[in-house]
């Protein structure tokens, strides 16, 4: 059936994908079909934000070239300016190639354009999307 394990506080959902196991937690993330989904809802701080997306890059279904969808259609308020490019920088530090977002108002829409302005010159590409299923082709490379 299920398995745990107690590190980095992971679980096993029905044999695949890894899930972020604490449910308090506004960031969850799994691993499913070659992409690193990461979902926030409510307000999230930067700390949570990057112990989630720490947690997914640590996980052994993680394999480096992996890209990452970024689901906040949920979350109440957008970064600031300031958390923003420290996300961004954040991103192109770990090495990840494209990182798509997927928004829900214009105000996340324009931070997450914010993102690809300060990933800019790095291998790292930031996208703003609206549509799931866009987002998704373009995490997965299949859309240019």
């Amino acid at each position: 059936m299920d398995s745990t394990r107690a590190a980095g506080g992971v679980a096993r959902l029905g044999g695949s994908p890894y899930t972020q196991a604490s449910c308090s937690m506004p960031v969850s993330w799994r691993i499913s079909e070659g992409i690193v989904r990461i979902e926030s809802s409510e307000s999230v701080t930067f700390a949570e934000w990057k112990a989630a997306v720490d947690a997914a890059l640590a996980s052994s279904d993680y394999r480096l070239g992996l890209n990452v969808l970024h689901d906040q259609r949920r979350l109440k308020d957008a970064p600031s300016a300031e958390e923003g490019k420290a996300r961004a920088a954040y991103v192109v530090a770990r090495g990840i190639r494209r990182w798509a977002v997927l928004v829900g108002s214009d105000v996340q829409y324009g931070m997450a354009r914010l993102g690809d302005a300060h990933s800019s010159g790095t291998s790292t590409e930031i996208q703003a999307f609206r549509d799931p299923a866009e987002a998704e082709a373009w995490a997965r490379g299949d859309a240019q």
